[in-house]
Formats: C-alpha cells, sequence, structure tokens
C-alpha cells in the first residue's frame, strides 16, 4: 500500500510538474505575443504621430511663413504711403523748422497706429533730419545712416527691405525704406523709413507654437527666434573671414556669434545635449537667401504615446499583457487596418479643415459665427486683430456683450431675431466696444446656417470697420460749416488786422517806415516822424535824400538800395548822431514782394538799443570780474585740497602702515583689510591730486601758460587714446587772467571734443607774433553746422569760450564743418608795457 500510495504521488508529482510546464509555456507564449503585439502596436502609433506631427509642423510653418509675409507687406505699404505725404515731401524739399514739425507728426501718427519701434526721414546724404524718436536718449536725429543698404537702394529709386541690428538703439528690426520723389522729379530727394519691431513679429506670431523657430540670414546667423536664448548664434561654425565681412556690414552688430552646437542633416537635428528635433524649412520670399527653420522635438511628440505607459503601474500592464497576450495578434492586425483607415479619413479632413481654416484665418475681414444665443462660436484672426480679445475671451460669450448698450438693445429686441427667421441681413450698423475701451462703427452682412429641418442654428458673419468712413463724414460736414462760418468772418478779420497793424506802427517805440522799388518812403510811423520831426505827408512820394541833409541817412538808404538788388534781408547795427545826441540803433531791412513774386518795396525797422548797449558793456564788466572772483576761489579750494586734506591723508596712510607692521602676518583677516584701506587712501590721494589740479593747475602759477598747456594735453593724453600734439614758440610773460583765460578756453575745447566729437587726433598751436598771442586747436572729429547749433540754442560751450576771449581783449572764431573737424583760432593782443 505504501509503494501504491508512493508511486501514486510521483504520478501526481509528474502530472504536476507537467501541468506547471504548460501553464509557464503558455503564460510565456502569452506574454512574448503580448509583448510583440505591444511592440507592433507602440512602433505604429509611434510611426502615426510622427507622420501626424510631421503634417502639422508642414501646416504651421506654411501659416507662419504666411503671417509673416502679410505682416511685412502691411508695414511695406505703409513706407509707401509715408514717402507719398505732402508733409513729408515738404520737410525734404525745404527742411523748416515749421516743415520739421509737420512731418514729426505724421510720423507719430504712423509710430502709434502701427505699432512701430521708430519711423524716420533721411535726406540725400543719409542725414536723419526727423524721427519719431527725437524727444528719446536714442534719437536718430542727425544720424548719418547712409552706409545701410535701405538706404543706399531707395535713393537709387528701389524700395527695400532690410533687417538688421539698430546702430544706435541696439535693438533688432525691420526696415522698410521708400524713396521720396518731389514733384515730377526722376531722382529721389530722400528716403522714408519704417523701422517694425522684432520683438512684435516674436510675440505675435512664434510664441503661440511649441518648438523652436529660427529666421536665418544666408550667413547662418539667428536673427529672430521664439527662444531668445539661441538670438546671435549660428546654425554652424563660421570662418573669421566670414566674420569679418559680417562685421563690416554692421547688420548684425559687432558680435560674438556663438555656434548653436546643432547639427543639421536632412529634415532631422541634434543639439549639443543629444536631443533630437524635426526640422522643417521654407524660404523667406521677402530676404532671399534668409531661411525659416522650425524645429520640434520628436521626445515632445511621443509623451503623447508614453505617458499612458508612465502612468499605469508595473504590475498591472504585465498583468493585462498576460490576459491579453493571446488576443495582441488579431487586435493589432485590425488596429492596423483600422489606422490606416484612419489615416486616411483624418488625411482628408485635415485637408478640407486646412483649407477652410486658411481661407477663414487669412480673409482680410472681420469674420465670426453665432449661435441662436447670440453665443460666439468662431471668430477669425484678422477679427481678434482688430478688436484686441484674445480667442479665449470671447469664444462662448454674447456677440451683444461686446456692444454699446444702445446697439445692444436693438439688435437683442429687432434685429437678430429677424434674422433667426428670414437667415439673411445686409449693412446692419452698429456700435462695437473694442478691449481698449475704444467704439468703432461696424457694417455687419451675414447669411444663416440652416439645419435639416431648416432652422437657422448658427450664422456667418462679415463685419466692415467704417469708423473712419464716419468720422471723415461728420469731419466734412463739420469742415463745411467752418468754411461757411470762416467766409463770413474773414471781411472782419481782414479790417481787425489792419487796426492792429496801425495800431502797432503807432504806438510802437521802433522806427518804421515802408518804400517803393524807387526807393520813395511810402510811410513812416509816428516813432520816425517824432525823431526826425516830420510828418507822413511830408516825406511820401520823395526820397530821403530830397529830404535829409545829413551824409549818414544817405548811407541809410545806399544800404536800402543793396537789399532791394540782392532781394536778401539784412540786420546791422547803426549810429546816428542826431542834435548832439548819439543814437544805436538794431536796423532790419526786408525786401517786399508783389503777387508776381517781383520785388516791389521794401520795409525798414530800427529799434533803438542805446540803452542796451551801454547795459551790455557793464554786464561784460561784471562776467570778468565774476569770472575773475571764481578764479580765485577755485585758486583757494584748490590748495585747501592739495595742502590740508592732501596732508591729513598722507598722515594716515602713513599710521596704516605703521598699523601693518604692527600686526604683521599673525591676523591675515587684519592684514588683508588693512592693505584694502592702504590702498583706497592712496587712490583717493590721487583723486584730490586730481581735483586739485582740476580746480586751478600749479603749473598754471609758477611755470606759466605754456608748461601749463603742455601739462594740461600730458594729463588728457593719459585718460584718452586720441593723439595730441602741441606746437609753441616763445611769449611773453601774460597777466594771470589772460593765462586763465587761455588755459580755460584750451580746456574747454579739447574737453567738447572728446565729448562730442570722437576724434582720433587733436592739435594745439600757441605762438606769439607782431603782440599778438594766437591760439589754434583743431580735431578731425565729425564736426558740426555752427549756423546749425546757433538756430537750436546749442551752443552754450562756444559763447563760453568766446566770452572768456572778449573780456581779455581777445577775439576766437569757430570753423566747423560735418565729417571734416573743427577748428578754434584765437587771437589775443598784448599790450608789451
Amino acid at each position: 500500500m505504501r509503494y501504491l500510495g508512493n508511486v501514486v504521488n510521483i504520478k501526481n508529482l509528474y502530472n504536476y510538474h507537467k501541468l506547471r510546464i504548460i501553464i509557464i509555456s503558455l503564460s510565456l507564449l502569452s506574454f512574448l505575443l503580448a509583448v510583440i503585439g505591444g511592440g507592433l502596436y507602440y512602433f505604429k502609433v509611434k510611426s502615426s504621430l510622427l507622420k501626424e506631427a510631421h503634417q502639422q509642423c508642414i501646416t504651421t510653418i506654411n501659416n507662419v511663413n504666411k503671417d509673416i509675409s502679410l505682416f511685412l507687406v502691411q508695414y511695406k505699404l505703409a513706407s509707401k504711403v509715408l514717402s507719398k505725404l505732402e508733409e513729408i515731401k515738404n520737410c525734404i524739399k525745404k527742411p523748416s523748422q515749421n516743415n520739421l514739425s509737420k512731418a514729426n507728426i505724421i510720423l507719430d501718427i504712423f509710430a502709434s497706429s502701427f505699432k512701430i519701434d521708430v519711423c524716420y526721414l533721411m535726406d540725400k546724404r543719409g542725414i536723419t533730419i526727423a524721427s519719431s524718436n527725437r524727444n528719446t536718449s536714442q534719437s536718430f536725429v542727425g544720424k548719418d545712416f547712409s552706409f545701410r543698404p535701405y538706404f543706399k537702394k531707395a535713393i537709387k529709386g528701389s524700395p527695400c527691405t532690410y533687417p538688421a541690428l539698430g546702430t544706435t538703439s541696439k535693438k533688432r528690426g525691420i526696415y522698410f525704406s521708400y524713396p521720396v520723389y518731389i514733384d515730377s522729379k526722376k531722382e529721389p530727394y530722400g528716403v522714408a523709413v519704417i523701422k517694425a519691431s522684432v520683438d512684435y513679429l516674436e510675440s505675435k506670431f512664434l510664441s503661440k507654437f511649441p518648438g523652436i523657430f529660427f529666421f536665418v540670414t544666408p550667413d547662418g546667423i539667428i536673427f529672430i527666434s521664439n527662444k531668445k536664448e539661441w538670438i546671435f548664434f549660428t546654425t554652424h561654425y563660421l570662418n573669421n573671414i566670414t566674420i569679418e565681412r559680417i562685421r563690416r556690414t554692421k547688420q548684425m552688430g559687432t558680435g560674438p556669434w556663438l555656434y548653436s552646437g546643432f547639427k543639421f542633416e536632412k529634415n532631422k537635428a541634434v543639439d549639443a545635449t543629444g536631443r533630437t528635433y524635426l526640422v522643417f524649412e521654407r524660404g523667406v520670399s521677402f530676404f532671399p537667401g534668409w531661411r525659416l527653420l522650425y524645429l520640434l522635438e520628436e521626445r515632445e511628440i511621443l509623451k503623447k504615446l508614453h505617458r499612458p505607459i508612465v502612468e499605469i503601474g508595473g504590475p498591472f500592464i504585465i498583468l493585462v499583457m498576460f490576459l491579453i497576450g493571446i488576443l495582441v495578434y488579431v487586435l493589432s492586425k485590425v488596429a492596423q487596418r483600422e489606422l490606416k483607415n484612419r489615416e486616411e479619413m483624418e488625411e482628408k479632413l485635415r485637408a478640407s479643415e486646412e483649407k477652410y481654416r486658411t481661407i477663414y484665418h487669412n480673409t482680410p475681414a472681420m469674420l465670426h459665427s453665432i449661435d441662436r444665443e447670440y453665443r460666439l462660436l468662431r471668430v477669425s484672426d484678422y477679427w481678434l486683430d482688430i478688436t484686441g480679445y484674445r480667442r479665449d475671451e470671447v469664444i462662448g460669450k454674447k456677440l451683444t456683450s461686446f456692444f454699446t448698450p444702445e446697439s445692444r438693445r436693438l439688435a437683442e429686441k429687432y434685429i437678430l431675431p429677424a434674422f433667426f427667421k428670414v437667415g439673411k441681413a445686409k449693412n446692419i450698423h452698429y456700435q462695437f466696444i473694442k478691449k481698449d475701451g475704444q467704439i468703432m462703427d461696424i457694417l455687419l452682412s451675414c447669411y444663416g446656417i440652416k439645419d435639416k429641418n431648416g432652422e437657422v442654428v448658427e450664422t456667418l458673419a462679415i463685419s466692415i470697420d467704417v469708423t473712419e468712413r464716419l468720422k471723415e463724414q461728420r469731419e466734412l460736414k463739420e469742415a463745411k460749416k467752418k468754411l461757411s462760418a470762416y467766409s463770413k468772418q474773414l471781411e472782419k478779420l481782414v479790417k481787425q488786422r489792419s487796426r492792429e497793424i496801425a495800431a502797432i506802427l503807432k504806438y510802437t517805440p521802433s522806427l518804421v517806415y515802408l518804400k517803393n522799388n524807387q526807393l520813395q518812403y511810402r510811410l513812416i510811423n509816428p516813432g520816425f516822424e517824432s525823431l526826425f520831426k516830420i510828418s507822413n505827408e511830408e516825406v511820401v512820394g520823395k526820397k530821403a535824400t530830397e529830404i535829409f541833409s545829413d551824409p549818414i541817412v544817405c548811407e541809410f538808404e545806399k544800404r536800402d538800395l543793396e537789399v532791394l538788388e540782392k532781394g536778401k534781408p539784412s540786420k546791422i547795427k547803426e549810429v546816428l548822431q542826431l542834435n548832439g545826441t548819439t543814437y544805436t540803433f538794431l536796423s532790419i531791412r526786408f525786401p517786399i514782394y508783389s503777387e508776381n513774386g517781383e520785388v516791389d518795396g521794401i520795409c525798414g525797422i530800427s529799434t533803438d538799443i542805446t540803452e542796451l548797449e551801454k547795459t551790455q558793456r557793464k554786464l561784460k564788466e561784471l562776467s570778468k570780474n565774476i569770472i575773475e572772483n571764481q578764479e580765485k576761489e577755485r585758486e583757494r579750494i584748490s590748495k585747501e585740497l592739495h595742502d590740508e586734506l592732501g596732508q591729513i591723508l598722507t598722515v594716515l596712510n602713513m599710521d596704516v602702515s605703521w598699523l601693518k607692521k604692527k600686526i604683521g602676518s599673525e591676523r591675515p583677516d587684519l592684514l588683508k583689510r588693512i592693505s584694502n584701506m592702504q590702498e583706497l587712501i592712496n587712490k583717493t590721494i590721487d583723486e584730490v591730486r586730481y581735483l586739485a589740479f582740476q580746480l586751478r593747475p600749479g603749473s598754471l602759477d609758477h611755470l606759466g601758460l605754456k608748461e601749463a598747456l603742455e601739462s594740461l594735453i600730458s594729463d588728457f593724453e593719459k585718460r584718452t587714446d586720441i593723439i595730441y600734439t602741441y606746437k609753441k614758440s616763445e611769449i611773453p610773460l601774460l597777466d594771470n587772467t589772460t593765462s586763465t583765460a587761455i588755459y580755460r578756453i584750451v580746456q574747454e575745447a579739447i574737453t567738447n571734443a572728446i565729448r562730442h566729437a570722437s576724434p582720433k587726433r587733436i592739435n594745439v598751436g600757441l605762438f606769439f607774433k607782431d603782440g599778438v598771442v594766437s591760439l589754434e586747436i583743431s580735431d578731425d572729429g565729425i564736426g558740426f553746422d555752427v549756423e546749425e547749433k546757433k538756430q537750436n540754442g546749442l551752443v552754450f560751450g562756444i559763447l563760453g569760450m568766446q566770452e572768456r576771449a572778449e573780456l581779455v581783449g581777445g577775439r576766437l572764431h569757430i570753423f566747423s564743418k560735418k565729417g571734416k573737424g573743427t577748428t578754434i583760432i584765437g587771437r589775443f593782443p598784448i599790450n608789451k608795457s
């Protein structure tokens, strides 16, 4: 029995092991089939995802390229419109203050309306004469941009679109230039330029998409990107010859342009960290040779596939794999067939949607759809651009919630109910409130989309912004009213102006006279009558030589004749001796033109400045005393700084040195701090000496003017990278006032040249001959227009130097032209006695 029992147990154990092997084999087979099926499914889904992502990326880069092209077209058209405005042409033709003001207003309107970085106007030489950023620290006014290709092409008659880094603002932008023609001239007289901000382009078109966008120059420099960290990197290594060529153009700044680390092969790229990207490339129609690259990381695409696998627990996956192992193969076949059908359907649907979306969003009109509850279902990109809202701010909201109260009441009570009954509406006027609070007038036309029962379930509407059109109509009506009122008031105004002119002539203290082109008097004012004791009736129709015997008056008539012959106004100071009294007049004479443009007469206005001359002489004397006192005070402060503060700092330095020796190397932390203190004290001593030297150089008092100037130039040479030359001859000993004046003039002139002219060389000469000390300072800097500076009131430094020279009996002349450097010449007569 025991034996039989053992046989049964052995048989059961064998069957158990056999069954166990079968179960394990089936389990392993199921697991293997599940793994194979899962792998097939994984790679099939992966291939489908990559293919779908590839198609989406192609659509994305095409849409971005198209959107940016439309973006560039509107600014190109804006630059063309700007160049044809009459105010711009007048400013180029005659850049007077009035024309410049009108042109600046136009430039400001364009800059704010089109959200432009800056608009500006250049003359034929490439000098900026007007700019919308004229009141900022980065003003373009006066800047020479003639080296830019957009100027060179436009001045030859060809509009240009040119992306570059600004040399003044250091901001990236796209420049749109257009030639400005005057009258019927075939040759441009100037160039109108619009600079659009690249930042706006990046935030508007690139930031809303996943992945990386690169706008790449023909040389491989990344100029525009939705990832700021890659801007001005390169897609490949640049050799030194290419780098130097790019640097000379100034289009991309001065570098450096570092390699980004991306390796591009066919339609893929690998970055420096080993990440793989799909790469899509398009040419940029506006910029020949430029490329638009779209990089999408494969890892991001496959997250849709990996996320379910990661989120579900491992044991559960294994369990499921065991359970579905047998069905995997069948399911994979079914899935393959379904995926193929799905891909075909999705491809057709995608093509249809893409075609509809392209038409819907790229149509330059405001398109939207609403349902029967008046809720917005869809809006076009142009609709969002015009209203200023984001898509998530309007979808699902009532369209009438964006209307003004009156428009909302009419729409909800009458217009919309009637539309959903009829299914058609045309030229409905309402007022829409934009996101920024502005109200715009809209003309709406729409038709209804009906269901199978024939009921209108939603709409497709086209809206047109007629705000400006209605505004122009209202303004035209208002202008007609004003013109009518103006016509009625014109005659009254002429009479009033005649009375005002008569009052001005009667009560002005100046002498006023009018003569015809034969120099015969037409009119004299009461001031003239009072001074010369003669009436208007006595002089009309007569010449001055027929009335006055004084030779000085005859000299006045000679100057009248010069104005008539030249046809230009004149301004001169005249002295007249009359009845034992000396009068000084500031006289202005100017020609009077007839309707035909011919000189018909002359007007003279003489203002008595006798007392003003006396006051100016007193002021000059006062200025001389003030400058002398300033120099004395500078000398006193300089001595106090040098002697008292210098001595204190020197003693303090000696004490710190003694303390440093006492501590030794036992306390390195204290020793380091004491060394820092000693370095700071030495630096302070140098600064005190420099301040004392600037306030009053000791060499001027002890060594004389010639050596003081040599010390001054040596100090400038140490502090700048400019080449200085100093030529001198023996000069006599000058008084302290004259020496100080010449020294300060040289100091001011060199400082102004360094600050404003960017010179490479400055020459100083000091000579003495025939009792005159001659001073000459010249530089090879950018120079300036002296008359223009005087008109703009920017001559305080020049006036200061000239006043110093005049106070010591000298004369100072300044000669300068733009691009030709500046020369200052002074003459100081010296009384040897």
